[in-house]
């Protein structure tokens, strides 16, 4: 189905939309790559704990290694919901703030350095992967003769190619 991108109008409902499917969507991949990481020792801690992503450990680099591939996981998922290459900087932002803000309010202000590099290169996976998935999707050519024309099965244009 072609798509068609217009004049971008203020829609409210569509906007918030959009940002509770991203929020659900990039926990629910964190929480699946986390479970591939950790097994079944998976708590809230390990989504919202600055704590726990010490590169000295072996969990931390586990937890670190799911943060950061989310952030290809939430590229996608901007390609999907938000659809639009120029849109992706502000839907990924906004993704990764109201992550500091739930991580704040679990745990206290993120003091570890290695919680800011960890966040800091998956926004950047997510908004530059982003903008890339959504400007291919939008450069697709549009097949303008499904577009007009409504193709009648009978058609003598459709019976001349069958016999061909």
């Amino acid at each position: 189905m072609p798509r068609f991108y217009g004049r971008g109008q203020w829609d409210p409902k569509l906007i918030s939309l959009q940002i509770t499917c991203m929020q659900c969507s990039h926990y629910l991949a964190l929480g699946v790559l986390l479970a591939v990481c950790h097994g079944q020792h998976l708590s809230l801690d390990q989504f919202f704990s600055y704590e726990l992503h010490a590169i000295e450990s072996v969990d931390g680099i586990k937890t670190s290694f799911a943060h950061i591939f989310t952030g290809f996981a939430s590229a996608i998922f901007l390609c999907y919901f938000v659809e639009r290459a120029k849109k992706c900087l502000d839907f990924g932002v906004t993704l990764y703030l109201i992550d500091l803000i739930i991580c704040w309010t679990y745990k206290g202000f993120p003091a570890s350095w290695s919680w800011w590099i960890v966040h800091g290169i998956a926004l950047v996976l997510t908004v530059v992967l982003g903008e890339y998935l959504c400007s291919r999707r939008e450069l697709e050519e549009i097949p303008m003769l499904d577009l007009f024309t409504r193709r009648n099965l009978n058609s003598p244009r459709k019976k001349s190619t069958q016999m061909d």
